[in-house]
């Protein structure tokens, strides 16, 4: 993989015992006490640079963290994943949501690149303040979302990546609860099947035949394996990636949790898979 520039980075709920919920509850407290956050300005991301750009003034926030423009389009932050799932602390929601709000009656950027349109019509793009602060890179480094970069749009993978890299190295935001810790393969539970997840382990051996399969044991039929469809490997191949290259590599990878014999993820493109051997300080934790 030598060679390779952004595409080489590619890269469940609170214990319910008593002293789990007693961390969990100090931590919610003081996210309650601080609802607002203050987005810092930042130098527009390099991953920008190369979008089509159109202004326009946020009228109003909806409750699934999606901005209205004054003109009724609406507008999805690309990247994010939102802390919306089962068990998440509310107060993480109504911070992000908060946030969002700040930026009602104010004229962003909107950057965007093709596919612009998600499929309820909602505009995709990466948002500028007025003030140059980068919205998703802010949020992300608050803890208040996970990286979640889709296939047809890797252009700002490895910004995302290090702006939530950055909350959790900090244990902010959603990076201070339990649940949201990066997994190892023999961590993963039957409660987590269908849940979105962050996997770190070595890679034992790759097998392709149609299909690619990751694996990070021995036993195929019980250890946790990363998949990428026959159709998929089109994508790996466009970005010049080579599965077998992983083979022997410690490799972080997140989407969500099936079954195929042991636990897996199947990746849609190379930026789900960051290859973290240049990370040597971040810590993976097994979820409690």
């Amino acid at each position: 993989m030598a060679g390779m520039t952004g595409t080489q980075f590619h890269a469940q709920v609170i214990g319910r015992s008593k002293g789990r919920n007693i961390y969990g509850v100090i931590v919610l407290i003081a996210a309650l006490c601080h609802p607002v956050i203050s987005l810092p300005a930042a130098a527009g991301e390099a991953c920008l640079a190369s979008m089509g750009m159109m202004k326009a003034r946020v009228a109003a926030v909806e409750e699934n963290n999606t901005l209205v423009l004054s003109d009724r389009r609406r507008v999805k932050l690309e990247g994010l994943l939102w802390t919306a799932e089962r068990g998440a602390p509310a107060g993480l929601q109504r911070q992000a949501l908060a946030a969002l709000k700040q930026q009602v009656g104010q004229t962003v950027a909107l950057r965007a690149a093709r596919p612009q349109l998600d499929r309820y019509g909602r505009q995709r793009a990466e948002v500028v303040l007025s003030d140059g602060t980068w919205l998703q890179g802010a949020l992300l480094s608050r803890g208040l979302a996970r990286a979640q970069v889709a296939p047809d749009r890797p252009e700002c993978a490895r910004e995302l990546y290090a702006a939530e890299a950055e909350a959790r190295a900090a244990g902010v935001g959603l990076w201070a609860f339990p649940q949201y810790a990066i997994r190892t393969p023999d961590s993963l539970r039957w409660r987590d099947l269908g849940s979105f997840q962050i996997v770190e382990g070595t890679v034992l051996n790759v097998k392709v035949n149609g299909r690619a399969y990751l694996n990070f044991g021995r036993n195929w039929r019980t250890d946790f394996t990363v998949t990428v469809s026959p159709d998929d490997m089109k994508t790996f191949r466009h970005a010049g990636v080579d599965p077998y290259a992983y083979a022997g590599k410690r490799i972080r990878v997140r989407g969500t949790i099936d079954r195929m014999n042991g636990f897996e993820i199947e990746v849609a493109s190379p930026e789900a898979i960051q290859v973290i051997s240049a990370e040597p300080n971040e810590v993976t934790q097994p979820s409690p």
